[in-house]
């Protein structure tokens, strides 16, 4: 199954993000500008998925890798965000209450709920004491930043997917 971009971005990842219940008014605005965080998690769930077209990926489909969901998030990630950061600060709890299903920390929602995926790529960001880039027009700063926090696999190759994958977003 595949989604349309407009509906993402406009239907889930500006609302979940930038909306009146979304990460800037609820936890903390970003440094950066709210733009350049709906650019990164946009580009990282857009690559992540296969420009949407793996929304579902399970952790036994090799195809696709050890994630699950479009933000391709590992049960060892969600479970550290969890424990470390999720259940440590309020807000972030009822952030992520709003967004879940159930049990927020209830990694088999990775599979179907998409703006968990959302909350859980922008908070896997934001644990990353480094600034993230904050010109919106910076591809190539996004993906070294991406490369270093979110991949961190060392092949290259990866980084350069991630810029091409980027460019064909398209952002309206």
């Amino acid at each position: 199954m595949s989604l349309n971009w407009n509906q993402f971005e406009h239907g889930v990842l500006r609302v979940v993000l930038t909306g009146p219940f979304g990460w800037e008014r609820q936890v903390g605005k970003s440094l950066a500008g709210p733009e350049a965080a709906v650019r990164l998690v946009g580009e990282t769930i857009w690559h992540e998925s296969d420009q949407l077209k793996a929304l579902g990926q399970y952790s036994v489909d090799l195809t696709f890798g050890p994630g699950l969901g479009p933000c391709s998030m590992e049960r060892a990630t969600w479970d550290w965000l969890v424990r470390d950061h999720i259940q440590q600060k309020v807000k972030l709890l009822n952030f992520f209450q709003r967004w879940s299903i159930g049990d927020p920390s209830n990694y088999d929602q990775f599979a179907y709920n998409l703006a968990l995926n959302v909350a859980a790529c922008r908070l896997r960001y934001w644990v990353d004491p480094r600034l993230m880039p904050a010109n919106t027009f910076d591809i190539e700063g996004r993906s070294k930043y991406w490369f270093s926090v979110y991949n961190a696999s060392g092949v290259e190759s990866r980084r350069a997917k991630y810029v091409k994958d980027a460019k064909l977003i398209p952002w309206g």
